[in-house]
């Protein structure tokens, strides 16, 4: 658990001294933050996906596969908000077809875009972007408030051999103890929209009331996506 813990720190480090030898990048003063979240129909991104689930019941299953979502549509609802359909597709190995997995829905109301993942709504990113910027993202949704913050905003990175020029953090939580871990972060490039996520949610095994060491996880989930190619269809 520790060890995914100081792998995802690491990461982040890493994004601050790519920043560094790269090109600096100055935001505009006209800049609302747009950008980072496009929504234009054909649009796609392709994912590479690692995925571990932890069950003390079943035993653990560790997937690797490949995810692309597509803007397919998009329509206007009730109060007159364009409603963008993304299409989720996945493959196990990139010689095969892709199998339509899901469908997903993404909006702008206002200065916040709201993405609908499983039936649920999550306030992905608000505008203008700023550093240090926060906000509720169950905004939307019946779960309770979670504060979701802005960080390492109009960053330069290189992912996977692909240079991005501007792109933004959004931490929705880091939390860890003996008990459980909690890290759930994206990051979003200008004119690109998400081009990675982790998500870790597990919690540890206890005996009569306390842990056990070596720590072993009984349940959760942790998963990596990494971005491997974009474009318009």
């Amino acid at each position: 658990m520790k060890k995914n813990f100081y792998n995802f720190l690491i990461f982040l480090l890493s994004i601050g001294i790519i920043s560094c030898e790269t090109k600096e990048i100055i935001p505009s003063d006209t800049l609302e933050g747009e950008e980072y979240f496009p929504l234009g129909k054909g649009a796609y991104t392709v994912y590479k996906v690692t995925e571990t689930k932890y069950s003390i019941v079943s035993g653990n299953e560790t997937r690797e596969y490949f995810l692309k979502e597509v803007v397919a549509d998009s329509a206007s609802d009730d109060f007159n908000n364009l409603v963008y359909r993304i299409e989720r597709f996945s493959k196990d190995n990139e010689e095969d077809p892709w199998d339509l997995d899901s469908v997903w829905t993404a909006r702008k109301s206002g200065n916040q875009f709201i993405k609908v993942e499983n039936n649920i709504e999550f306030v992905k990113l608000v505008i203008p972007v700023k550093e240090g910027k926060e906000w509720n993202g169950n905004a939307f949704n019946s779960r309770e408030k979670e504060t979701y913050r802005m960080e390492m905003v109009h960053q330069p990175l290189l992912l996977n051999d692909i240079q991005f020029d501007s792109t933004l953090t959004q931490i929705q939580k880091m939390d860890s103890n003996v008990v459980a871990q909690d890290f759930r972060t994206e990051i979003y490039a200008k004119g690109v929209g998400l081009i990675y996520k982790k998500f870790i949610v597990t919690t540890n095994h206890q005996e009569n009331g306390s842990i056990v060491f070596p720590i072993k996880i009984d349940n959760g989930i942790d998963l990596t996506q990494t971005i491997i190619e974009y474009g318009t269809e």
